[in-house]
């Protein structure tokens, strides 16, 4: 657990000994499974969108495309590469607009961009 969830966890524990007036002890495997157990089957799509913005890289989608090559060609179908790529670059685009759009605005507040900058998009 990264150390932001363990003082979470610690916490949550905390709050039950003391809401419980010390009565029981949890372990904090005990707790997570009791919250994950207790949660929707299918994760919210603000969860998704984060973990996706977060963790998928573009050497991730890189190494999909190569393995879907290899699925492919085990399978002996054919793929076709510019779709493959159009999938993978949708989420690039969207990245990328995001980070542009949010340099932006910092860089309005700080000063006019130059005619030159390399974050404008003409």
């Amino acid at each position: 657990l990264s150390s932001k969830a363990q003082r979470k966890t610690s916490n949550w524990i905390n709050q039950i000994e003391q809401k419980l007036n010390g009565m029981i002890s949890i372990k904090r495997n005990d707790l997570l499974n009791f919250l994950l157990e207790e949660m929707d089957d299918n994760l919210a799509s603000s969860v998704l969108d984060k973990i996706k913005k977060e963790k998928l890289t573009g050497k991730q989608k890189a190494k999909w495309i190569y393995q879907k090559f290899l699925e492919a060609e085990k399978s002996g179908s054919n793929i076709d590469f510019d779709d493959l790529v159009k999938v993978a670059q949708e989420d690039l685009k969207k990245q990328s607009k995001r980070k542009l759009n949010k340099n932006k605005s910092h860089q309005s507040s700080l000063s006019k961009p130059s005619e030159n900058d390399p974050l404008i998009v003409k």
